[in-house]
Formats: C-alpha cells, structure tokens, sequence
C-alpha cells in the first residue's frame, strides 16, 4: 500500500469530520430545493412536512394543470358505485312523512302569491277504471272534494292552503304495493290523480320558492325559513321522485323531469333525495324503452345536478359532480354487455349525449378517464400474460369494446372542440396514445380470422379518434396485412348464407368461416377502412408521402387479387390516391414551409373539406353505398 502524503494525514485529522458533514447538510438542501422544484412543476405547494398539501391542490382545481399520479388515487372509490336501480325497486326515500306538514297549520306564509288559474275541463269525467275500496283509516279523495281545495287555494293564495293536496300528492307516490305504507288519502280515479298531478306541479314549486328567498348567492338552506320548510320541500320533492320512478309514459317523463330540474337546489341539498334522483336519471337515460328525448333530457338533468352546490358545511362549493360520472360511466358498462339489432344506435347516442357532462370540469374528466382506461390496459396485460379462457373472455367482449368506444368519444369530440374554439388544450387529449395502444395491442391477442370484425370495430373507432384529434395514428399495417389471410386469398366455399351484419357482432359464427359470404364482408370492410383512413389524411401535407406505400401495396395486391370486383376496387382506390397526391403537391406547391417555419405546414388547406378533392368523390359514393345497404337490410 502506498504511503499517504502528509497533507492528506493531516486534512483526515483535522478537516475530515466536518468536510463530511458540511457535505451531508449541502446534500439535504439540494434534495428539498429539488423536491420543491417538482412540486412547483406539478402546481402544488409544499406544506411545512415537505409534502403537498392536497387541500391546497383541490383549491388551486383548473388553474394548474400536472400530471396525475393515478397510484395515489383509490381506485376501489371509482369502481364501487351504488347507482343501479330496478323497476321493481323502491325508493330508499323513507325521511318524509304527513306529520311533516303540520307546520303548515302555524306557518305564517308569504300572502298574494299569482298563481296559475286551474281551469276545469268540462269534458273532464269520472274514470270507470276505479280501485278496491278505501284502507282502514283512508279517505278517498273524490273530485268534489279536490276542487273544494283548490278553490280555496285560490281565494288564499298561500303555502298553508296547500296542506291537504300535498298529502294527497304524497299518497299518490306510494300507491305502488311495492311502498306498503297507509296514507291518510287514497285516490281511486285517473281523473282526480292527473288533476291532482297538475295542481301540484303548476303551484307548489311557486309557493315554495316565494317562502324560501335564498340569500345572495346562497341556496335554499340560506334561507330563514329553511328549518321550518325544509320538511314540506322534502316531502314534494320526494313524492315528485317516486312518481318520476313509477310511471311509464314519455309525456308524463318529460314534464315531470323539466319540474324535478327546476328544483335541482332543493333536490341536491337532500341527501336520500339527490342519490335516488341520480339513480332515476340514469336509469331513464340508459333505458331503450324511453324516447330519445327523454333521455337527452335527463343528461341535462344531471349535468344541472351536478354543478349545484350540495350544501356540504365543511365544503361549501362540494357538488356532486365526481359522483355523477363515475356513474354515467358504470352505467354505460351496464349497458354495453351484450348488443343486439337496436343497440349500437342507442349506445352510441348514450356516448355523445355523455360528453356534455364529462366536459363540465376537465381535471375530473382526466382524472376519471385516466383511472378507468388504466382499469382496461390491466385487464388486457392480464390477458397477455395468462392467456387462459376466463381472462380471454374479458377483453374479447362487447363491454370491452364498448368501454374503449366510450373514452373514444368523450377524448375525441372534448378535445376536437377546444381545438375549433382555440381554447386551451384539454388535459384529456393524454389518453389518446393509451387508447391507441390498447387498440392495438387488442388486435394483435388474437390474430383469428373468426374475430375480424372485432379488429375492423377498432380500426373504425381509431379512424374516428383520428379524424376528429387530427392525431395520425399508422393503422395502414393493421389493413393491409389482411391481405394475406388465407381467409382472403384462397378460393372460398361456396354458399347462400345471408350476410352479415356487422355492427353487431364481433366474432363471426363458425360455419361462415372459408365461406364465399364471409370473404365478401372482410373485402367490403377492407376497402371501407381504407377509403376511410386515407381520407382522415387527405388534406394534409405529407399525404403524397403517406400514399406511397399505400400505392405500391395497392398495385401488388391488384395483381394477386382472384375476385373480379374486389380487383376493380383496388384499381379505382389506387388512382384516387394517386390523383389526390397530385392535387396536394400542387397546392403545396404555392407556399413555402420548413421544419423552422411550419406556420404555412399547420394553416395548410384548413379551411378546405375532404368533399373538394378527388379522393372525397370516393369518400362519397362509399357513403351512398352504405346508406343504400342500410335501407335494404
């Protein structure tokens, strides 16, 4: 061992110790400065632990935008969502009762109130259709006795007055024997229960909003009469709840939900209330059995819920926004279990009309779709690995598939839309690439030709999410090796199976397998995503190098093509694109662009559509195509 100089013996005896912990304290500062940087970075705010405040975080919601550590966030929280609800189900509403409106009898009420005129109709008649006789302890309320009310409703235009028709609205709500509760009206005639209904509905929300002014900005619990009225307030709007609940008629859904929106500041400060409302809503919305009206209705219903204060005392500002698309979402999974002949209509009018409340806040909307898409790439991992029957099963199915059609949409169109109103860019255009990588590695589990359809429902849904983020995403790979499936290239048994449609399947039935109907449908599709695919691209700048490939493919396959037609489509896409690259060289032609000045590149054609250029000839007669078989089917 060499000998040590003497300096070095005396720096180690002298200066050593405190080097090192000079040294140590310099580290430690150089990690927190660091820490606080990345905090800073992420728009949160150390707190005196060194850790970021979340409080401060929540506070600081819309105006910072980081990224989200989705291992922080309790998943189970986003999973676990109670919002089923049968029609055979009641309505966990079991706070009111008629004791609640004895405080009308000293209530001293708002006097002079205009109310609507109850005009009498005089071809108005008795139902035949009547009851059994009245419960022990019930009184049947006949239309003598209604009109006595509100004739004095009318002469004392007041909330006291209207005492005995809410009972009698309450009784109206429970009369289903799925409540089992007695009531001290009862009601056997359909005349007396919709004069009942529309009494109710045209005086009771004016008699309660005049009595409860609420502060300025403040909700109805600011009101001084909150703590007498609340009982009444709830008592309506629960009875309004379980007759939304019960009935089953698309005039009567669509006066009873625009009532029940214009008293969503009451509903959302009520706890059983706003949660069975939300539980009615979705199941309206998500019912093929209702008019599409009705369901677009209660989406606007619910995105009106959930922006209104809850009136939480430690969150003032809370709403029951985060609730309501967990919701929406575990709704629409419901749904997209199984797809029959009317499903893909009704599924895809779900998807659009959802986008309305999923761009109300765009860091939950994030936060969301970043936990839930996360949900699906672990199913699908798992998939990969283990490869078994029961794991298989998950990916390779209709709610699957459906889920990844749901974040597609909401990505797609919010994203698109703050791109054409130049807003900031949504936080949600991040999903895309998992998107596409779930698609995609999807497509590649299981290369079987029995589950073609499955991979032409993800092209499609990727062409899409192209089309509308103006995102390219390579999916020519994906098209083209198709080609050399035996399935297309050798000669197929002969047949007269009916065709299919695909729409609502994706996995083909065994005996079309080798078959001419089955090979006609995959050539059909082919060449339908093609078109389509090079049109998402057709105004860009870089078409003519996106077409290359394509061209030289397209003449290959020409050659070795045996079907006459399909030989003649192949022909016609090939000159298209080719014409369309010409069309582009030339207008690009007129400006000048380079990779430090890509001003002219980004403004290129923007202003033009698809439809001017030759390629969009094509685009077009594919889309009569599709009309004319849709109309024969």
């Amino acid at each position: 061992m060499a000998k040590l100089k003497k300096s070095t013996v005396k720096f180690q005896k002298n200066h050593l110790k405190q080097t090192i912990e000079r040294r140590k304290k310099q580290q430690k500062v150089n990690r927190a400065f660091k820490k606080r940087q990345e905090s800073r970075n992420r728009g949160d705010r150390p707190n005196e632990n060194g850790h970021a405040s979340e409080e401060k975080t929540d506070a600081a919601e819309g105006k910072k935008s980081g990224s989200l550590d989705i291992s922080k966030l309790n998943v189970s929280d986003f999973l676990n969502v109670d919002c089923l609800l049968n029609d055979e189900e009641a309505l966990e509403l079991n706070d009111d009762n008629e004791a609640d409106l004895d405080i009308l009898d000293t209530f001293k009420g708002i006097e002079d109130i205009n109310l609507p005129e109850q005009a009498e109709d005089p071809n108005e008649e008795e139902s035949d259709d009547e009851m059994d006789e009245a419960e022990e302890g019930s009184t049947i309320v006949t239309k003598e006795m209604l009109q006595e009310w509100i004739k004095r409703l009318e002469q004392t235009p007041t909330i006291n007055s209207l005492k005995d028709i809410l009972l009698t609205f309450r009784a109206m709500s429970l009369m289903d024997e799925k409540y089992n509760t007695s009531c001290r009206y009862q009601i056997n005639s359909e005349t007396v229960f919709m004069k009942v209904l529309a009494t109710v509905l045209d005086t009771a929300p004016l008699l309660i909003n005049a009595n409860l002014i609420p502060k300025k900005q403040g909700g109805p619990t600011s009101s001084s009469k909150w703590g007498e009225l609340q009982p009444v307030a709830r008592l309506y709007c629960n009875s309004l709840l379980r007759i939304l609940h019960d009935v089953a008629d698309d005039e009567l859904y669509e006066v009873l939900l625009e009532q029940t929106n214009t008293l969503v500041s009451y509903i959302a400060v009520l706890p059983l209330a706003r949660k069975a409302y939300v539980k009615i809503l979705l199941k309206l919305w998500s019912s093929p059995m209702v008019s599409s009206p009705v369901r677009l209705q209660c989406m606007k219903n619910l995105c009106n819920l959930s922006s209104v204060p809850i009136g939480d005392k430690t969150q003032k500002k809370s709403t029951l926004l985060s609730h309501v698309l967990k919701c929406v979402y575990i709704t629409y999974a419901r749904n997209g279990q199984q797809v029959f002949e009317e499903s893909p209509s009704a599924l895809d009018e779900m998807r659009t009309s959802a986008v309305s409340i999923y761009r109300a806040n765009d860091r939950h909307a994030f936060q969301h779709a970043a936990v839930y898409v996360q949900q699906l790439t672990q199913h699908l991992e798992t998939a990969t690995k283990s490869k078994t029957k029961e794991t298989m099963k998950v990916v390779l199915s209709w709610q699957y598939l459906n889920c990844l059609k749901f974040w597609a949409t909401i990505v797609g169109v919010i994203c698109s839309t703050a791109a054409q109103e130049g807003a900031k860019p949504s936080q949600l255009s991040e999903i895309t690439y998992s998107l596409v990588q779930i698609s995609t590695q999807l497509i590649r589990l299981n290369p079987s030709v029995q589950f073609l359809p499955l991979r032409f429902h993800l092209i499609r849904m990727l062409i899409d999410l192209a089309k509308v983020t103006e995102t390219y995403i390579p999916l020519a790979p994906y098209l083209f090796e198709l080609f050399n499936l035996a399935e297309v290239r050798s000669k197929p048994k002969p047949g007269s199976m009916p065709s299919l449609d695909w729409s609502i399947i994706i996995k083909a039935p065994k005996e079309y397998l080798h078959g001419k109907v089955y090979q006609n449908e995959i050539l059909k599709e082919l060449h339908s995503c093609l078109i389509e695919y090079y049109a998402c691209y057709g105004l860009s700048i870089a078409f003519p190098e996106l077409a290359i490939p394509a061209v030289v493919e397209l003449s290959v396959q020409q050659q070795r093509a045996k079907n006459p037609h399909f030989m003649r489509q192949i022909q016609t896409l090939k000159e298209k694109l080719e014409e369309q690259s010409r069309y582009i060289q030339q207008q690009r032609s007129q400006i000048e662009y380079n990779p430090t000045n890509q001003t002219e590149a980004l403004a290129f054609m923007r202003n033009a559509t698809i439809d001017q250029t030759p390629l969009g000839n094509l685009v077009k007669s594919q889309k009569r195509a599709q009309a004319n078989r849709k109309s024969h089917k």
